[in-house]
């Protein structure tokens, strides 16, 4: 939810999807994964939040918008995004 947010507002104010992919990696990673330890917190979970959270957030964040830039372009050089536009 946070990634989404922040690649949204990213996409937003610079339209350029470049911009989206790195919106997605710090809003899930650094803001989703701090959101995950607070509410651990509250369930009586202590851990460390980088090591717990916010690395593997940004682990699998990072491939799956890796994999969502190709996916992008390959559907753009095709001109699918413009038809779905």
């Amino acid at each position: 939810m946070f990634g989404a947010l922040v690649a949204g507002l990213f996409y937003k104010y610079s339209k350029q999807i470049s911009f989206v992919f790195i919106g997605e990696v710090l809003g899930t990673s650094i803001f989703g994964g701090l959101a995950a330890y607070i509410v651990a917190g509250w369930m009586g979970i202590t851990d460390v939040a980088v090591t717990a959270y916010i690395f593997p957030f940004f682990l699998s964040t990072f491939v799956g918008s890796i994999l969502a830039v190709i996916l992008y372009r390959a559907l753009d050089k095709r001109g699918i995004i413009q038809d779905i536009q």
